[in-house]
């Protein structure tokens, strides 16, 4: 049933429907296509498996188990793709979606290295959750368009396309601080919003734990260490090293609790 899960998470329509709906009003919209999903995958014969089916608890027990599993990996693939502008506005923020107003420059204009460690969280935290996430670079909280021109600025050279250089920088951050595998696993797109660009970085969940060489400000003091990040709700959070065993244990419970991603 979790490669039904999988399978159904993969389709358009069912990534667009996981994205608008609420999870009441997308359970209305799985709940057959579930059933004709699962019972393509079952070795049984279909009049048996629609008699299974056809019991309500057990049809209502079973999409309610795979209902949050199934939204969430198809509004994040949905994400990938998705229009921009649907992933634009107030109040959009959520486990899967964050903004960050700038990749390393300061409103000042002043560069500023502890700046990239928030954009390098936020990934990390994609990667070790069970569904992935999206980053936008240069959006504001509130979800208007701040630009990517300062950023663009600080990377400039002459006779090189901004774009290209900014996205190779970015990936080359994010290889250096947890590592090549880890990596392969994001993509960056640039997008024009009312004249001005926006980079959509999508994190595809890794198959292996995650940490992040960062950089931190600590009394003025610009401090490296490696770290393990999860999202908990709308947020990014630093496990300890026992709540990193047990996360572990929870999200890849084949794996030892040791960190498996060098950068």
């Amino acid at each position: 049933m979790t490669q039904s899960s999988t399978d159904l998470a993969g389709r358009p329509d069912i990534q667009r429907a996981a994205a608008v709906n609420t999870p009441e009003n997308f359970k209305l919209v799985i709940e057959q296509e579930f059933v004709k999903a699962i019972v393509a995958q079952m070795n049984l014969a279909e009049d048996m498996s629609l008699r299974l089916l056809d019991n309500p608890d057990a049809r209502n027990l079973v999409v309610d188990t795979y209902l949050k599993l199934t939204q969430g990996k198809a509004k994040v693939a949905w994400q990938e793709h998705c229009p921009i502008g649907d992933l634009l506005g107030p109040d959009k923020e959520n486990q899967h979606l964050e903004y960050k107003s700038t990749l390393r420059i300061k409103t000042t204009g002043e560069l500023y290295k502890p700046l990239e460690t928030a954009t390098l969280k936020t990934v990390a935290a994609f990667a070790n959750s069970r569904d992935g996430g999206t980053l936008l670079i240069d959006v504001s909280d509130d979800g208007s368009v701040f630009g990517l021109a300062s950023d663009y600025a600080s990377l400039r050279k002459p006779g090189k396309d901004d774009r290209d250089l900014f996205q190779l920088y970015l990936g080359d951050l994010i290889a250096n601080s947890m590592g090549a595998a880890a990596a392969a696993n994001v993509s960056s797109y640039i997008h024009t919003v009312d004249e001005a660009d926006v980079c959509r970085v999508h994190v595809h969940p890794s198959d292996f734990p995650v940490d992040a060489k960062v950089t931190v400000d600590k009394n003025s003091q610009m401090i490296k260490k490696t770290a393990f990040y999860v999202r908990t709700s709308n947020a990014t959070r630093e496990l300890d090293e026992a709540e990193k065993a047990k996360y572990i244990l929870g999200r890849w419970p084949t794996r030892p609790s040791s960190p498996e991603s060098k950068p």
